[in-house]
């Protein structure tokens, strides 16, 4: 399959709808996965919580990239020498108000809320990283 695990993590305040918040990321992640709260404080003293959904190697997985629609998976494709990084993850952003609405828009500017997410790829010896991610991603097209 060539994914390893998919990771969905967002940050909310004290103020923030937690519920909304995570329907959204349930239908990102095609309710693969529970929904971890974790409940902070931040510097200042006031609550913060960090949702986090963690899909291992599944058909789930792949079915969140699908829905991540076809515009934004030919972007990470063409873009994906510059967002793999070493440890053969891939790094985005997806603004967290087009994805209360269940439409996924990459996001690239900085003070915006988003939903970070890292597409780990299973690399095995004398495999190209880059290659691998392409073909999952490429794969990840044909059924949009």
């Amino acid at each position: 399959m060539g994914v390893h695990h998919v990771t969905w993590v967002c940050h909310g305040s004290a103020v923030s709808n937690l519920d909304i918040i995570s329907d959204a990321m349930r239908w990102l992640s095609c309710d693969s996965g529970e929904i971890e709260i974790s409940k902070i404080t931040s510097h200042h003293g006031s609550d913060q919580f960090i949702l986090k959904v963690k899909m291992g190697k599944s058909k789930k997985s792949i079915q969140s990239l699908v829905r991540l629609g076809e515009e934004n998976l030919r972007y990470l494709i063409e873009t994906i020498e510059d967002k793999l990084t070493e440890k053969n993850e891939l790094h985005l952003r997806i603004n967290l108000e087009s994805l209360l609405a269940q439409n996924v828009i990459l996001s690239n500017t900085a003070g915006t809320p988003v939903v970070k997410g890292v597409i780990k790829f299973q690399v095995y010896p004398n495999q190209s990283a880059r290659t691998v991610a392409s073909e999952v991603l490429q794969s990840c097209l044909t059924d949009v």
